[in-house]
Order: structure tokens, then sequence, then C-alpha cells
């Protein structure tokens, strides 16, 4: 009996950081289109902006603001990009912060 519910516990636990993951990754996804294309257009959208400040975690709101001060000092192409790609980066650790944590919860 307690043997089931630790391994329901568990497989649940897993469940969920795997919807977690999901739902990160097409979040991730669709903020990153609209982050690439708002430096080029000089406009990020609103609900874009909310949804990075509050829901994402604060890696990626810290890269977001570190993007922002680079196009506003406009700096030079070379730089919004190595700037845009450390955004990109950033959002690839968050995931791989929740495979690492499965992959603990498997073994």
């Amino acid at each position: 009996m307690i043997y089931s519910n630790y391994k329901w516990k568990k497989e649940l636990k897993i469940e969920h950081l795997k919807i977690k993951r999901e739902r990160l990754e097409k979040a991730f996804g669709v903020a990153h289109d609209a982050i690439i294309k708002g430096t080029v257009e000089n406009y990020y959208p609103i609900d874009i902006l909310s949804d990075i400040l509050i829901l994402f975690p604060e890696s990626i709101s810290e890269e977001l603001k570190k993007l922002n001060n680079v196009v506003a000092e406009n700096k030079s192409e070379d730089v919004i990009k190595t700037a845009l790609f450390n955004f990109s980066i950033a959002m690839k650790k968050e995931l791989a912060k929740i495979e690492i944590e499965i992959e603990k919860e498997v073994n």
C-alpha cells in the first residue's frame, strides 16, 4: 500500500513536470518568435511582455531586460544577434532544468 502510494506520487510528479515542460516549450516558441520580430520592428506585443515578465522563469525576464538595453543603446547588428542568442539559450536552459528534474524522478 505504501509503495503503491509512493509510486503514484512519483508518476504524478513526472507527469506534472512533463506538462510543465510542454507548456513552457510552446510558450517559449511563441515568445521567441515575437521577440525576434519585435526587436526588428522595435515593438514588442504587450501580452508577450507580460507573459515573459510574470509567467516565465526569472532568467528569461533578465535576458529580455539585457536585450532591451542592447537595442536601446543602438548596438551593432552582431551585438543584437548575440543578445537574441542569449535569450534563446536562457529558454533552452530552463527546459533542460525540467528535463533534469524528470530524469531524477525516473531514476
